[in-house]
């Protein structure tokens, strides 16, 4: 489980810190998914949503940190 983080001082922040946690839990999958020798359609489908979920978190913070 991550660890709580204080409240964002401005939205680039508020992405930065959603991309972080995000970004763990895409590691922690590839990790887990590493170690299997095949992966079943629904793993496959859960790790490519959570990859499109981090992808649009990184160009939304990307936006936001050169707005700002």
């Amino acid at each position: 489980m991550a660890p709580a983080l204080p409240p964002a001082a401005h939205p680039a922040e508020e992405l930065g810190r959603e991309f972080a946690i995000c970004d763990g839990e895409c590691r922690a999958l590839a990790a887990h998914l590493g170690r299997r020798p095949r992966l079943s359609p629904q793993e496959a489908e859960s790790y490519k949503a959570l990859l499109r979920r981090r992808a649009r978190i990184a160009d939304e913070w990307r936006m936001a940190r050169s707005l700002g």
